[in-house]
């Protein structure tokens, strides 16, 4: 009897919490029915909190993103104002090394009764040849194959002539090669690369560093060109940029041996 009664106990709670849970959902569906906007207010209320948690993530994921995007900007301004920073020491380099020659007085020497001084009368642009019409030409007695000189520093030669100008062409023409030493240590073939520049290609392992000085003894024994920057070609070798010591750009006048 006792047996009985103890499995009769389970199912009849089984029965009760199904019938209990069929009532509140026929409850449900009969309130749902009868005021369906009664449930709107208490499910908005219970959604509510969500959906600011869903815009309290969207707002930090953009807080994230604006970080990363500012800190890729400040790394690309951190590079453009430290290639702008190498840039300004090359040129000062460069300053300090035409200071450094200038104070040397034999760097001068053609400024005398053999040469003649002409104006400039159309400089250089960045084209396929580095040329100057000069105001002086054979009335002068101006003629081809002379050099041309800048504060001392020969620049180039005459290569047409007429009545009372001429054409000066520069070392720096394009294509156009010289023989150079470089700091004094060794020969190298400068080829000329337009703008008043040079390019050499030379060993990696040969010291060479900006501002020293290229000496081309066939054209002048005084100095030719200055080392601008230097950067590895690969295989081996180093490219060297070089520059007259003059700005052509801002030439005014020439001296020209006569």
């Amino acid at each position: 009897m006792n047996y009985l009664l103890l499995h009769k106990r389970p199912r009849a709670g089984f029965l009760h919490a199904f019938v209990g849970a069929a009532i509140v959902a026929v409850a449900v569906f009969l309130l749902q029915w009868l005021a369906p906007n009664m449930f709107a207010p208490l499910v908005v209320r219970i959604a509510e909190p969500f959906f600011f948690t869903e815009a309290s993530v969207a707002r930090a994921t953009e807080g994230i993103t604006i970080f990363f995007r500012s800190r890729t900007a400040l790394a690309a301004e951190n590079a453009a104002f430290k290639e702008a920073l190498a840039t300004a020491r090359a040129e000062n380099e460069f300053i300090q090394a035409i200071s450094a020659v200038q104070k040397d007085g034999d760097v001068f020497p053609r400024t005398g009764e053999n040469t003649i001084t002409a104006p400039v009368l159309s400089r250089p642009r960045w084209s396929a040849y580095d040329s100057l019409i000069i105001g002086a030409g054979a009335a002068d007695g101006v003629e081809v194959g002379m050099r041309a000189f800048s504060s001392g520093f020969v620049i180039g030669k005459v290569a047409e002539v007429e009545g009372s100008t001429a054409s000066v062409s520069l070392y720096s023409t394009p294509e156009r090669k010289v023989v150079a030493q470089i700091a004094g240590k060794f020969p190298t073939e400068l080829a000329g690369s337009g703008g008043g520049t040079f390019e050499a290609i030379v060993p990696r392992e040969i010291p060479v560093s900006p501002g020293d000085g290229a000496f081309a003894h066939d054209i002048s024994p005084k100095l030719f060109a200055i080392v601008d920057a230097v950067a590895d070609a690969g295989e081996g070798t180093a490219k060297i940029y070089l520059r007259l010591p003059v700005n052509i750009f801002e030439l005014r006048t020439v001296e020209v041996e006569m």
